[in-house]
């Protein structure tokens, strides 16, 4: 396994740290033993590259891209740390935002940094619980933890965001025989994709694929365009572990147009350049124009998923599956309803083992 993050523009190392604010508090600001940019270095989006080479079958290139390092600040700080005071602490979620963890292997980047102080977190965790104890649980999952990454971007971190993912994704196309990233220009030939997000990356990784020449660089938009649409065009099938498709859009209301498509406009272009791809890829072994498929799973007592639309030119399966038990019928726990997709053997199987 090798790590990458975001490294052009704005996540240069020791870039100058952007400008943005929460009720007049910085957003990545440094811990106090810190550089002031140390906080904005660990908040750069990084992409996990695996190649998993098989006895039978080809190799299989895996590429985790996270995301996740640029909500951590707003979150703990903002939210977690802020309703420990209300309604209780929640450990868990305060060690997670209180670890201090360099990345030995890239000097200058953090796989966990202590966005709240360990002397912060002590005083934290020795509060008192106020909310009732399931209300505060649910609350500290769904709203602090899950419902504000959503929030955040359809925000101005959005632009972050959909920069940071589109670094990483044509760092993880450029494969070299050898499986080494980054040091050719573009897919191999006759190499192609399957896309698995979970959550909130299942809007995510559309709107990065998607590139706007309104754009605040339109000249880096053009030259990326041809790239990305390669990449859609050689991707036949998406799989969502949960997806805020439907939540998302609410935000997204005015009429489509060429300065802004909806998700559903995203996802028919890409219908639209695989069956171009396939058009020109016709010979004596590709004898079908196959739309491409989104998978969609999606378990009933998620409070953070809801199905996928009808499309013209993607063939979309709405699919329901259990990811933990029922206590009495009456609650699955939301933690184990949300993240335990990867884990299912329902999904996997159907993953492994694909239908037309």
């Amino acid at each position: 396994m090798a790590r990458e993050y975001a490294d052009e523009d704005v996540f240069v190392l020791d870039h100058q740290t952007p400008d943005l604010s929460y009720l007049g508090q910085q957003i990545w600001k440094s811990k106090v033993s810190g550089t002031p940019s140390e906080g904005w270095n660990a908040s750069a989006p990084f992409v996990d590259h695996w190649k998993l080479a098989r006895k039978h079958g080809p190799t299989i290139y895996l590429d985790e891209i996270n995301w996740w390092p640029l909500i951590f600040s707003a979150k703990c700080r903002q939210i977690v740390a802020e309703d420990a005071k209300l309604i209780g602490p929640s450990k868990d979620y305060i060690d997670k935002c209180s670890r201090d963890e360099p990345d030995s292997t890239n000097p200058g980047r953090f796989r966990s940094y202590p966005w709240i102080e360990e002397s912060e977190a002590q005083k934290l965790r020795r509060m008192p619980a106020r909310g009732a104890l399931i209300n505060r649980k649910l609350k500290n999952y769904v709203l602090d933890w899950g419902f504000t990454d959503a929030v955040l971007s359809v925000g101005p971190m959005r632009a972050f965001l959909l920069e940071g993912i589109r670094q990483l994704v044509l760092k993880s196309v450029n494969v070299t025989p050898d499986g080494s990233r980054g040091t050719v220009a573009g897919p191999r030939p006759n190499q192609e994709f399957v896309i698995v997000s979970h959550s909130l990356g299942s809007y995510l990784i559309f709107s990065a694929l998607d590139l706007s020449p309104t754009e605040p660089n339109p000249l880096k938009m053009e030259k990326w365009k041809g790239r990305f649409q390669n990449i859609l065009a050689r991707t036949s099938m998406v799989y969502f572990f949960a997806n805020q498709l439907r939540l998302l859009e609410l935000a997204n209301l005015d009429a489509p147009s060429e300065s802004k498509p909806n998700m559903a406009a995203h996802l028919e272009e890409w219908g639209r350049l695989r069956r171009n791809y396939l058009t020109s890829q016709m010979d004596s072994n590709r004898k079908n124009l196959a739309p491409p498929q989104i998978i969609s799973w999606s378990d009933p007592s998620d409070l953070l998923t809801w199905n996928v639309p009808e499309l013209r030119f993607v063939v979309v399966k709405n699919r329901t599956v259990k990811n933990s038990i029922h206590w009495l019928w009456l609650l699955e726990w939301p933690s184990d309803a949300h993240g335990n997709y990867a884990m299912n053997n329902k999904v996997i199987n159907v993953m492994l083992k694909p239908t037309p």
